[in-house]
């Protein structure tokens, strides 16, 4: 995708000419706005519109890229980046991430308008010619959700394989031995890692995994209420259901009990995330828990080291994770 630089050196002018075009043409003589106007036009060039709204102003910008910012799962996080921001007297801006990735990574590095970014969504191996990229021009910027980048570039994320593990073990000691999961058709690095952690565990405590009773659901309280219709046809065959997103399992916390199975006398539900909602449904959701806010405020320090050229050698921190208990899991050790 090309930027101010590209149409700078095929129009053969500086990209202040550029600039001056994009905000003022008229002021650029004929000449210069006709090489300027077909360089633009072949190279098919979109102008970060960010960028020349806030290039004028003297307030320090830090780009904040999320996967959904209609998701409350992001309010911790961005809470937390947002307070080490400010301590630093920086600003943040919040931009949802579009279909066209490239153009979202292109547009804030273009330009002088942001001086780093953290990108709070999953980071695909087909993206990293975009990190590559953004490596080249020297712009700093921090990923969170990439189990396999997040030792190549400056990260600060959760384990999840740990995180996983864990929930896993809680539920054994319970004393549940038939445990369903249910996974995410998106994130799929950070999923196979959580998988991991569930398979593991059971193993560790020489319990065999069965796949026929693994499920998939979209990362929605819509998914795991669609994904109740096939978990309900299955449902003898395990005690305990553990999803891997809170979103899904209240979702299908919702599917059950239209279906009067009750939450947790006749099954238990695992969540993961700890969102708000958990501890205002009923029962109150038992999950695990991923510190969001400290993922921001961390992210955020890494970041403001990385752009005031500070040393840090470490380059990925790894947060742990750790179950909260509530209302929704049954203990089936206990005989009543």
């Amino acid at each position: 995708m090309a930027n101010i630089n590209d149409v700078a050196n095929l129009a053969k002018v500086s990209t202040a000419s550029i600039s001056r075009y994009l905000e003022n043409p008229e002021k650029i003589t004929p000449e210069l706005r006709k090489r300027i106007k077909d360089a633009i036009e072949k190279l098919n060039y979109s102008p970060s519109i960010i960028a020349r709204g806030m290039r004028k102003q003297n307030t320090k910008f830090i780009a904040l890229v999320v996967e959904d910012i209609a998701s409350p799962a992001y309010a911790e996080i961005v809470h937390g980046a947002e307070q080490y921001a400010s301590e630093n007297n920086y600003n943040i801006v919040i931009i949802n991430m579009k279909k066209d990735r490239g153009k979202i990574f292109d547009e804030i590095s273009s330009g002088n308008a942001f001086f780093g970014a953290i990108f709070y969504f999953q980071i695909y191996t087909d993206d990293e010619k975009y990190l590559i990229n953004l490596v080249n021009r020297n712009f700093p910027f921090v990923i969170t959700h990439s189990e396999l980048l997040k030792n190549k570039y400056l990260s600060v994320s959760h384990n999840n394989y740990k995180a996983a593990y864990d929930g896993t073990e809680f539920l054994i000691k319970k004393g549940h031995k038939k445990i369903a999961i249910v996974e995410l058709s998106s994130f799929v690095d950070v999923v196979e890692a959580r998988k991991k952690g569930f398979i593991d565990a059971l193993n560790d405590n020489s319990i065999n995994y069965d796949p026929s009773i693994c499920f998939k659901a979209d990362l929605s309280i819509e998914g795991g209420f669609k994904t109740g219709e096939d978990i309900l046809k299955e449902i003898n065959k395990f005690s305990a259901i553990f999803c891997f997103s809170d979103y899904v399992a209240i979702g299908l916390l919702k599917y059950l009990i239209k279906n009067n199975v009750k939450v947790p006398d006749d099954i238990s539900l695992l969540g993961f995330d700890d969102i708000e909602w958990t501890k205002i449904t009923s029962p109150a959701l038992t999950t695990v828990h991923q510190r969001k806010r400290k993922l921001g405020y961390l992210s955020m320090d890494r970041l403001i080291t990385s752009i005031n050229k500070k040393d840090d050698s470490n380059l990925s921190i790894i947060l742990d994770s750790f179950v909260v208990e509530r209302d929704s899991i049954k203990d089936i050790n206990i005989i009543k």
